[in-house]
């Protein structure tokens, strides 16, 4: 699916779904040390957050970072719910509303007895008390470029549910929620010390971690590839 170009970067490739085991997944996992193998929801899952950012870079793209994923999700949600906002592949050619809905399904619906998620590119460090976070964008003449910079101080620092479109349509610099987010159905854990973001959903919740632990892989956490178009 394409991102389209706007003030903010050029346009940008990202999959419609998780990166899945493939002859070219397999060698570059080979390559990390990663034996990488399909979940039973068709998915790579089993690798931790540096491992995930590490296997598309090697596959020469990119992980998105929170505010491009709120940018991608907000997109398929638009595009699924009203006919008149058009969506492309990368070939130029729209997507079909009933194909967005079926991703927007497959990210945030919640399942009956299963849960999958995907890690997001923002790691946060604390410094003095100070926390900050590190990720990485695509400037304006298309090159991936790391960010690290203070948290910003509009975001959203408690535990609660909140609106999830709210989130979508307003958040940081750095892709996170505004501390005036107003509440709703996204289960939201705030960032803190050496903590790794990612969004999942599963029986009971729809979430956006900001206090995962980096270390910690899944068999449903997988990542989704990303690529600025050539």
């Amino acid at each position: 699916m394409l991102l389209q170009e706007n003030r903010e970067h050029p346009d940008i490739e990202v999959a419609k779904y998780r990166l899945a085991s493939s002859k070219e997944a397999r060698r570059a996992g080979r390559y990390l040390g990663l034996n990488l193998q399909n979940n039973d929801q068709g998915f790579v899952g089993n690798i931790n957050h540096q491992d995930a950012l590490d296997l598309v870079t090697r596959l020469n793209g990119f992980t998105l970072f929170p505010g491009y994923f709120a940018e991608f999700l907000r997109e398929i949600r638009d595009g699924g719910s009203d006919r008149n906002h058009k969506v492309y592949d990368e070939n130029g050619k729209r997507i079909k509303v009933a194909e967005l809905k079926l991703i927007n399904r497959d990210i945030t619906e919640q399942t009956c007895c299963s849960w999958k998620g995907e890690h997001l590119d923002l790691f946060v460090s604390c410094e003095d008390d100070d926390l900050f976070v590190e990720y990485h964008r695509v400037n304006t003449v298309g090159r991936l470029v790391p960010v690290e910079t203070e948290l910003d101080k509009g975001t959203l620092m408690t535990d609660k549910c909140i609106d999830l479109y709210g989130w979508l349509i307003a958040h940081t610099s750095q892709g996170l929620p505004l501390n005036n987010n107003s509440g709703g159905g996204l289960d939201y854990s705030s960032p803190g010390e050496n903590s790794v973001v990612w969004f999942g959903v599963g029986s009971a919740r729809v979430g956006l971690s900001c206090g995962g632990d980096s270390r910690v892989s899944d068999s449903a956490l997988g990542v989704r590839l990303a690529r600025v178009k050539i």
